[in-house]
């Protein structure tokens, strides 16, 4: 399937286990149609290939707690990892948690919050972020920092840092990245 995500679905994340029959029928009943789910042997991994649509997106990360995304830059350059945290309060600004994730990400290179485009044509801010990393980024890496920010959003706002802007930008438009 050219041109599509390579998703790794995390299914034994946190005790719950996702069946792949779970993950077809919430797709189908998304009517999503151009995807194709493969698993490794105990199927604690489950690797969807789907098309890139938005929508689609959306919907895998309301059945899976947590999915590891692998893109490749453009011209050859080294392979960045893409990580969607899900459950952000929307109180915390993205300087916050960037800053937060610097100090303990290895690798980090971009950090922007997940939008969609509602009926009305107006984008509404998820609480959900998408990080980009070094390839070498390790999903335990990532589940400690999301324990972190986790505790984070128990903090009121106030007592969090705040900068007023962060070197760490979104990469240049890419069509394989989600930034609608």
């Amino acid at each position: 399937m050219s041109g599509s995500w390579k998703i790794s679905i995390f299914s034994a994340f946190n005790g719950y286990k996702i069946q792949r029959n779970t993950l077809r029928k919430a797709l189908l009943d998304a009517k999503i149609k151009n995807f194709t789910i493969r698993s490794n042997r105990d199927e604690t991994k489950l690797y969807l290939d789907i098309k890139p649509d938005y929508e689609a997106a959306i919907h895998v990360l309301n059945v899976s707690d947590e999915i590891h995304f692998h893109t490749y830059s453009p011209r050859g350059s080294r392979p960045l990892n893409k990580f969607i945290i899900k459950g952000l309060d929307l109180d915390h600004d993205l300087d916050s948690i960037t800053e937060t994730l610097q100090a303990r990400l290895p690798g980090l290179k971009s950090v922007w919050r997940m939008k969609k485009t509602d009926a009305d044509g107006f984008k509404i801010e998820l609480p959900h972020i998408i990080v980009t990393t070094d390839p070498d980024t390790t999903i335990d890496n990532l589940k400690a920092c999301r324990l972190m920010l986790e505790e984070i959003q128990h903090q009121t706002p106030d007592k969090i840092k705040r900068v007023k802007h962060h070197k760490l930008r979104p990469p240049p438009q890419d069509p394989t990245l989600m930034r609608e």
